[in-house]
């Protein structure tokens, strides 16, 4: 039951990045692909950061994110900046047009969803949501 439940969320997620990626609506190839979209909107939900605390959120391996993030600092859609305390840390914060990136994706995103989810209700969508925020997911 517990591996059907991950297959399910697995397939979910799949078919969101594909749609996000390749559908209609997708972000363009050159501004993001999955690993930067997923950095942009996990370095959104945390405003700022040092990039062990963004590696430990998105889950992948450091020296990947380092590379994502240098990409998104070159594309002017992240900045790093030492931190007070310790200047061999760099604290990552979403530049305006981060910001806009990140509205554009969250759009996106959530067109895509509403052609996943279309089968359910508004209360089940709802009830969904508030399964997934009871496991912190």
């Amino acid at each position: 039951m517990n591996s059907e439940i991950l297959q399910m969320a697995d397939r979910l997620s799949r078919r969101v990045q594909a749609e996000v990626a390749t559908g209609p609506r997708a972000i363009s190839p050159d501004a993001l692909g999955p690993s930067s979209a997923m950095v942009l909107l996990a370095l959104d939900d945390l405003v700022q950061a040092p990039l062990h605390q963004l590696v430990a959120r998105v889950g992948r391996d450091k020296s990947q994110i380092t590379r994502v993030v240098k990409a998104l600092d070159r594309k002017g859609l992240i900045n790093r900046q030492p931190c007070e305390r310790d200047g061999r840390v760099l604290r990552l914060t979403l530049t305006k047009a981060g910001g806009e990136a990140v509205a554009h994706l969250r759009d996106v995103i959530d067109r895509v969803l509403d052609e996943v989810l279309v089968s359910l209700e508004p209360g089940e969508r709802e009830q969904l949501r508030g399964l997934l925020q009871k496991v912190r997911l």
